[in-house]
């Protein structure tokens, strides 16, 4: 019996195997098997290494990011502004022994374009800001509208010592929209920002800031806070308002929405151009949508508002973060004409500045749907609430001209219809019962 105990029958063949050599064979294989985990586990190991590397770099770009965007109560970020805003005030560099001609190169991280109208008054202290930021690979785009005071004159001084500035100067006065869009044609950086020149930025950080931000998630709109001050040799006493950029804040990247109803309402976007960072591919592309034409008109403000409605039609990804980086100096009151033209009624061009915006979203646009629903909003907001306007004779025909063309619309809001026969009752404007006729006939 015992003679058997070492085989094992084979119950295919009917035959007899060895059970040593069966147990040689599972050695060899585990033998093979140990060294081929032995051989693989050097790569498992060396790819193991590599992954602990990549991933440390990543959580510690990402610590660096949410370093950035470290939250302070809003009296520390005063303090800092102050400290920030005094130096630029007073024209104190805190960088005079570098060599910016190291910064100067074809493809700039940022263009800062900066319209300048009879502003030497403030382009020193704008510039200086400018000039404090830890960012140095900027250039500076400065557009004179024809001034007549000395603003040409300091900004060539200015250039012997800052050779990123670039100038150029219209021929005739051309206006804000005309030369911010020329701006932004001649601006070669990856990121543009748009002022004006009593603009100042508020902490040293913030180009980088913005930059790194945008670049991470890749951003066509970055939107950050602003705050205003009313005087300017003594701004830590004078700082009076506060508030986060118009865009609707979103803690995380999102794609815009095309939709900004809001209690039966379209909600903007944002009203002050200069508290964003914009992709310049997105931005140029969005404001070649703007023909000859239109660019000639006399936009003497409120072409924020028609730049950052191409904008969004156009945008992929935006964000908002709660940094103040951006201070409007008031000088006691809002300062609302930086460029303007010369000769005309400064009312006359302010109601125009709006009937322009609201005609190109109806007449120069694709004509969405949403497109129609935020002129009609405007045209709310700037028309039928402001009595100046609706009074003002030499915008008048105009006006009227404007409200029949959106009562005949069947997608302008309910309300604004409403809104629009009520004006034009106290305005005594009569309309036909044919057109009248017609156009309940859209709403029913």
């Amino acid at each position: 019996m015992f003679a058997f105990n070492s085989f094992n029958i084979n119950e295919v063949t009917n035959s007899f195997q060895n059970i040593d050599n069966i147990i040689y064979k599972c050695y060899d294989s585990l033998i093979l098997l140990k060294d081929f985990i032995k051989k693989i586990s050097k790569y498992i190991c060396i790819l193991l290494i590599f992954y602990i590397i990549l991933y440390a770099i990543f959580y510690q770009k990402k610590l660096d990011i949410e370093k950035l965007l470290t939250k302070k109560t809003f009296e520390d970020e005063c303090k800092d502004i102050k400290n920030f805003m005094n130096l630029s005030i007073n024209n104190i560099l805190l960088d005079k022994y570098i060599d910016l001609n190291n910064y100067i190169t074809d493809n700039p991280k940022i263009s800062v374009v900066i319209p300048v109208y009879n502003g030497e008054k403030y382009i020193k202290s704008a510039l200086t800001s400018i000039q404090n930021q830890d960012l140095k690979d900027i250039e500076i785009i400065m557009i004179d509208d024809f001034s007549d005071d000395n603003s040409v004159k300091l900004i060539h001084e200015l250039m012997k010592k800052e050779p990123r500035i670039k100038l150029y100067e219209n021929k005739e006065n051309k206006g804000i929209l005309y030369t911010k869009c020329f701006g932004v044609y001649v601006s070669k950086g990856k990121y543009i920002m748009l002022l004006d020149e009593d603009d100042i930025f508020g902490q040293r950080e913030a180009f980088s800031t913005l930059y790194k931000l945008a670049e991470k998630d890749d951003l066509d709109i970055l939107g950050f806070s602003t705050m205003f001050t009313e005087q300017e040799n003594i701004l830590g006493k004078y700082i009076h308002h506060y508030y986060e950029s118009p865009i609707i804040y979103q803690p995380n990247i999102t794609k815009l929405s095309h939709d900004y109803t809001y209690e039966g309402k379209v909600k903007r976007v944002g009203d002050n151009i200069w508290c964003y960072l914009f992709k310049t591919e997105t931005l140029n592309n969005s404001i070649m949508q703007i023909n000859s034409n239109f660019l000639k008109t006399k936009m003497i403000c409120h072409e924020d508002y028609l730049i950052l409605f191409l904008i969004t039609r156009n945008a992929k990804k935006s964000r908002q973060i709660k940094r103040i980086f951006h201070i409007k100096i008031t000088y006691g009151k809002p300062k609302l004409y930086i460029t303007k033209a010369k000769s005309d009624n400064k009312m006359n061009l302010f109601c125009q500045s709006y009937l322009n915006y609201i005609e190109f979203i109806l007449m120069k646009t694709n004509n969405t749907i949403r497109d129609k629903k935020i002129s009609s909003y405007e045209l709310d907001r700037y028309f039928l609430s402001r009595k100046e306007c609706q009074n003002n004779t030499y915008v008048r025909k105009r006006v009227i001209k404007v409200c029949r063309s959106f009562l005949k619309n069947k997608y302008i809001e309910k309300y604004i219809k409403e809104k629009i026969l009520q004006v034009f009752n106290e305005q005594n404007i009569k309309l036909s019962k044919h057109f009248l006729n017609k156009i309940n006939n859209n709403y029913n």
